[in-house]
């Protein structure tokens, strides 16, 4: 629920800002929103053995949203929609191929189910296939990506201290490119781009725990 409207809210959003600033903002506002809580625990919890793990987390995502709100303004937003839905199968794919988890009979049906339903979604051959969609596709590739890594981190650091470094690393990041495309948002802007990064961040925080 929360990142369908975060979604929604980047979409109208999207109108007169760029992709690339929408991107920041969220970044930025997941950072004012957490980084006191975390501060609360102690920077105790900023401790960690995995930093190379935890800075390509936050690439990862920073690139990911970014192919994700590009894509987002190409097509409806209710094929966006069906298309984030392939994230579960990468993921399942991904954890094969990467975490060595085991796949049943089962398994391999759903996810040949799945993958056939996002061909419906698309429909390769009946029409061209539209910029849009492969962005979306690829931006579910790249948070299937972030899923595992996560899930790595899990191993070794609480759901606090993952958060922590989340929100210090990805605000930087995102702002290199939104810089080449600023332009300051309207007062209503703000309000929907305090949607876009509270939503996410929350729904973020839940994937995470």
């Amino acid at each position: 629920v929360l990142f369908t409207v975060m979604g929604a809210s980047a979409r109208y959003v999207s109108d007169r800002i760029h992709p690339f600033e929408v991107v920041f903002f969220r970044s930025a506002f997941g950072l004012v929103l957490l980084l006191p809580l975390v501060l609360s625990y102690g920077l105790r919890h900023f401790r960690t053995q995995r930093i190379g793990l935890h800075v390509a987390r936050a690439g990862g995502h920073v690139a990911e949203m970014t192919i994700y709100f590009v894509g987002l303004v190409m097509i409806p937003y209710a094929q966006v929609q069906a298309l984030t839905f392939t994230t579960p199968l990468f993921t399942a794919l991904l954890a094969v191929l990467i975490l060595r988890e085991r796949i049943h009979a089962r398994r391999i049906i759903a996810l040949a189910i799945g993958f056939l339903g996002a061909m419906i979604v698309i429909r390769p051959g009946i029409v061209a296939v539209d910029t849009g969609s492969v962005l979306i596709l690829l931006s579910a590739l790249g948070w299937a990506g972030v899923i595992l890594i996560v899930k790595q981190l899990t191993r070794t650091d609480s759901s606090i201290t993952i958060t922590a470094w989340m929100v210090v690393l990805m605000s930087p990041m995102s702002l290199v490119p939104a810089l080449f495309v600023w332009q300051w948002p309207t007062p209503a802007e703000w309000g929907w781009l305090a949607v876009v990064g509270i939503a996410g961040t929350l729904g973020l925080l839940l994937v995470t725990q």
